[in-house]
């Protein structure tokens, strides 16, 4: 039986960098499940499969597809580790959803792989569902030098602009206004991308990490230079890009963990440091549960929890 659990992390402490330890071998082992919409099993979709690496990044390794296979993915030779999975349909009004139902990277679920696995299912959130269209990016686009007929700083009007996920798909597609401004809203709250489509002119795209807390990046500016476009306020930029490293987030509140659950039966909890080791293990009893975690260092854990000879991870990150 799986366990369903809401568990909330809440520190107050300072942020720590730390490598992930993995374990690795060279058997292979089968990982698949189904991806349903609305109750319904649903064809037509691609499942991308992340392995986790060092520093809480994660690598694309694989993707599987279902076409009239009756909503069933299967990754048949996947070595040991902690994986992640995004789903995406190939059909309108679907929002890409990570494991442990959610459209935020941050709050997907872990999937450790030791062995072959269980059913891994779940289901994709709907284009109108609240998770959409309460994103947005403001700012403004000016000239540099070398553009006959325009001062250095002017507004750059009516330059083309983009929104994509993280997968190449255009979200948004929008213009400056004549005075270089752009304002672009209803975004949904997923990582994504903005990109200057200016011809001739290179560009990184900005990494946008949307979640929760994070719903607007504004007073953004970019330059066009002769050879490319050049973002002038850096920290926001670097702020965006680490957003976008698919790093598990902090939720900085109060020293504790809460898990809220119904369904336990005698069921036990671990909080596991990055090398593997337990920190804090002990029972779950039916309801809720507050674990005390004031004395731990900061760095990314695994919260273990297992049900009636069942276990899943959740990674936190306590800062």
């Amino acid at each position: 039986m799986f366990c369903v659990c809401s568990l909330v992390v809440f520190a107050q402490k300072d942020n720590a960098q730390n490598a992930i330890f993995l374990r690795s071998s060279n058997a292979f082992y089968r990982l698949g499940g189904y991806v349903s919409a609305n109750g319904l099993l649903l064809d037509s979709f691609k499942v991308y499969l992340y392995r986790e690496q060092s520093q809480g990044n994660v690598e694309l390794v694989d993707s599987a597809y279902s076409i009239h296979q009756n909503g069933e993915y299967i990754f048949p030779k996947v070595i040991e580790g902690i994986y992640y999975l995004k789903g995406e349909s190939f059909k309108a009004g679907f929002l890409p959803t990570y494991y442990g139902n959610t459209a935020f990277w941050k709050e997907s679920k872990a999937v450790l792989v030791q062995a072959d696995n269980r059913a891994r299912n779940f289901e994709l959130f709907e284009t109108n569902s609240s998770l959409n269209g309460v994103g947005a990016v403001r700012g403004r686009i000016v000239y540099g030098e070398g553009f006959i007929g325009h001062q250095q700083g002017e507004g750059a009007g009516f330059i083309p602009m983009m929104i994509r996920d993280l997968d190449g798909k255009p979200i948004k597609v929008f213009k400056t206004t004549s005075l270089g401004e752009f304002n672009c809203d209803e975004i949904p709250l997923i990582a994504c991308e903005m990109l200057i489509d200016f011809p001739g002119k290179s560009m990184v795209p900005i990494r946008l990490g949307f979640n929760p807390e994070r719903t607007t990046f504004e007073n953004l500016e970019f330059r066009l230079e002769t050879k490319e476009v050049v973002q002038v306020n850096r920290t926001t930029v670097d702020e965006t890009n680490e957003a976008s490293n698919m790093k598990i987030g902090p939720n900085p509140f109060n020293d504790f963990i809460r898990i809220n659950d119904y369904t336990l039966h005698n069921g036990r909890f671990e909080l596991v440091d990055i090398k593997g080791v337990t920190v804090i293990e002990g029972a779950l009893e039916n309801g809720f549960n507050k674990i005390t975690i004031r004395d731990i260092q900061p760095g990314i854990y695994y919260m273990k929890i297992q049900n009636l000879g069942t276990a899943d991870l959740i990674k936190k990150m306590v800062h």
